[in-house]
C-alpha cells in the first residue's frame, strides 16, 4: 500500500456573522496514514479501482474511523 500526505483545508469561519459570539474551537491535526497501518473506515465511503490488473481501495480521511499503528510517536 502507498499513501499520500493529503493537503490542508482552511477552517470554516462565520466572519460575516458579526453578532455571533466568537468561541475558540479545538482543532485537530489529521494523522497521515503510513504503509503498514491498519485503517478502519466507513465502507460506503471507499472507492475501489483496478489499475494494471491490481485492485486498490481509496479511502478519504473523512471516512477513517480508527488508525492502528504499531509504533505511533506523538
Amino acid at each position: 500500500m502507498k499513501v499520500g500526505p493529503g493537503y490542508p483545508i482552511p477552517a470554516i469561519q462565520d466572519i460575516d456573522e458579526t453578532w455571533k459570539e466568537k468561541i475558540e474551537q479545538v482543532t485537530h491535526v489529521i494523522i497521515q496514514t503510513q504503509t503498514g497501518d491498519l485503517a478502519i473506515y466507513l465502507q460506503k465511503s471507499r472507492y475501489e479501482m483496478i489499475f494494471n490488473k491490481e485492485s486498490y481501495v481509496v479511502v478519504p480521511n473523512s471516512a477513517r474511523v480508527l488508525l492502528i499503528r504499531e509504533d505511533l510517536e506523538i
